[in-house]
Parts: structure tokens; sequence; C-alpha cells
């Protein structure tokens, strides 16, 4: 007989069999059980809402593997499954946010923020994002995003308007923002004018400095970039090769845009 003393539960021979025979008595014993108190320890616990209890809330922005599984509710991405107008994630060191229309990504930077208690708060905040939407989605109202599937350390979010649909993925840990459309192009707004760093080593990278922040778009074989205005550019993807990996840059280096383009096309 194993017994958890932490749990103060220990299952007797007895017990077992009211077990057996409530698992056996069909659902009218079941539904009779779910009214009933279950005894754990020196305390009880319910198997639903009682009286005036509030219901668990609502979980409707879940798709694919996600539907079918429990909602988890204090999970980093949690807000996105909950909320029409979902909080940032901070995935480290990258954060991204749903917006309806597509996924900002920025790299936040750190902020000495003053307080009334005359001290200081260190603030990462999610600043300076790039947005990233699918042109096939231009003609459709803004929805929000749905949690497709999600492991211990990575999230992936849905966007599906007008026919098409757009995935990125995030992971704790990771440099990159790892999009993928099933159809059409890819746009990326900028929140101010960009500067384009010169990427003579890979045209299918496309690096922009925007303020005092620099982010890098890794695209397919045979990508064009187009600039459509000063804070639009279109990433016209061949033909069945709709990914893109995006990331922020610590700096303008060459040698670091080169060690992250030889593993920005390693999907999660």
């Amino acid at each position: 007989m194993n017994s958890y003393p932490s749990a103060g539960l220990v299952l007797t021979p007895l017990r077992a069999l009211i077990l057996t025979a409530t698992l056996l008595a069909g659902p009218v014993a079941l539904s009779t059980a779910h009214a009933q108190p279950v005894a754990l320890g020196a305390g009880a616990y319910h198997l639903k809402p009682q009286g005036s209890d509030p219901a668990a809330p609502a979980a409707p922005h879940r798709s694919g593997a996600m539907a079918q599984r429990a909602v988890p509710t204090n999970q980093w991405y949690s807000s996105v499954l909950f909320s029409d107008k979902p909080e940032p994630l901070y995935a480290q060191p990258l954060s991204l946010r749903p917006v309806g229309t597509g996924f900002e990504v920025a790299l936040p930077r750190k902020a000495i923020v003053p307080t009334e208690r005359k001290d200081v708060e260190v603030h990462y905040t999610h600043q300076q994002a790039l947005l990233v939407s699918a042109v096939a989605q231009d003609s459709a109202p803004a929805a929000p995003a749905t949690v497709s599937n999600a492991s211990d350390w990575a999230v992936d979010l849905n966007l599906s308007r007008a026919g098409a649909e757009l995935r990125v993925t995030v992971a704790h840990g990771s440099p990159y923002a790892a999009f993928e459309v099933s159809r059409g192009n890819l746009r990326l707004r900028l929140p101010s004018a960009g500067e384009r760093i010169p990427t003579p080593e890979d045209e299918r990278i496309l690096a922009l400095r925007i303020g005092g922040t620099s982010y890098a778009a890794f695209g397919p074989t045979g990508v064009r970039w187009q600039q459509a205005s000063p804070t639009e550019w279109i990433a016209h993807m061949p033909e069945g090769m709709g990914y893109l990996s995006v990331t922020g840059l610590p700096d303008d280096l060459s040698t670091t845009r080169a060690l992250l383009s030889r593993h920005a096309y390693t999907f999660l």
C-alpha cells in the first residue's frame, strides 16, 4: 500500500472498494458523487462549482492540440487563451504580442523608471516592435489569435483570417520568432522609419535599425524584399516556402548576423 503523507491521503482497501463501486455504478452515481465533497486528508474538495461559486473562466482562444487539453491558467502565454487583447509574452530575449492583424515582435531594452517611493525600478518593456502580418489577410477584420500548441518552453500561436493562416512559434531562451504563412507574402511594419543595414553576405536577410534597436528577418532562398514605404517592407515569398525568422540584434556586426543566420532556419 502506497501512502503520500504530504497530501494526507491513504488508499485503504475499503476506500479502493468504494471507488471501484462508484466507477461501476454509472452516470447517476457519478452525478451524485460530483455533488458530494471528496475527503482529502483533514480537508475536502468538490468536483464542480458549488452554489454561488463562479464558474471556471472561458478559454475561447484555443485551436489544434491545445483545444484537446486542459487549460493552463498560470503560464506565460495564458493571457492569449482568455483575452481578446492579451498582454505581451516575454519569451526572453524577445517579447511578442498578438494584435488581431498580426504579431508584434520586440527586443526589450533596459529602462530605469523613477517611482513615488523616491527610488527606481528596472523595466524591460515591449516597445519599438515590428508588426509581422500576412498580406493575404489584409481584407479580413481583426481577430484574436489562438494557442494551437504549447510545451514547457515553447508556444505556437495562430491567426486565421481570410482563408489564410499565420503561425508564430516562440520559446524561452530562443532569439527567434519563427513565422509560417499558409499562402502569400509577409509584411513587416516598423514603429517608425528605419534604416536598412547592408547585408551583402546574404540576400535573404533584411536587417533594420529602428531608433536604438536593430532587427533581422531571415527569409527563404529566393525571397525578394521590397520597401513599400519608410515604415513598411514586403517579403515576396517563393511558392511553397512561406517561412521567416525574426530576431533582435545585440549589435550591427556582420559576424553577429552570420552566427544568427546559421541557426535561423532550424524551426522548433
